[in-house]
């Protein structure tokens, strides 16, 4: 799998290209998940108005994935019970008005259970705020 780290000055502090990997294709869980339904695997991409998706992996208990958080991240999404929707915003986040959408996109299983997530949001860094280290990769 190859991977490329690219900075952005759009409030990301890094990016991840997962070359191999296509958003919006279907996730299948690893076969040991599917056995134990124990087992968090997630696909992840954000999606800048002009500019390439950037996409990554997270895969809990244990953590691991190309996510570059992804302890931060497997606690950030067992913290809501893979309701990705209930993300508790950061405090003492500042963002510019700037309107340029992001959107925020998981697919996977936590624990077993299915998980779809999609929300687009004004720009990346009131993404980052509202998402907190789920889709900060």
């Amino acid at each position: 799998m190859s991977v490329q780290r690219a900075a952005t000055g759009t409030g990301l502090a890094a990016a991840i290209t997962v070359a191999s990997a296509v958003a919006g294709t279907a996730v299948a869980a690893p076969a040991a998940s599917a056995a134990t339904g124990k087992t968090t695997y997630l696909a992840l991409s954000i999606r800048v108005e002009g500019a390439r998706p950037l996409l990554a992996t997270l895969r809990c208990q244990p953590a691991g994935g190309s996510h570059t958080h992804a302890a931060a991240a497997c606690a950030a999404v067992d913290a809501v019970k893979g309701r990705l929707a209930n993300l508790k915003p950061q405090d003492g986040v500042m963002c510019t008005m700037e309107y340029r959408p992001a959107t925020a996109v998981a697919k996977g299983t936590w624990r077993g259970r299915a998980v779809q997530y999609r929300k687009t949001f004004s720009n990346s860094c009131v993404l980052g705020a509202g998402t907190g280290p789920v889709f900060r990769f």
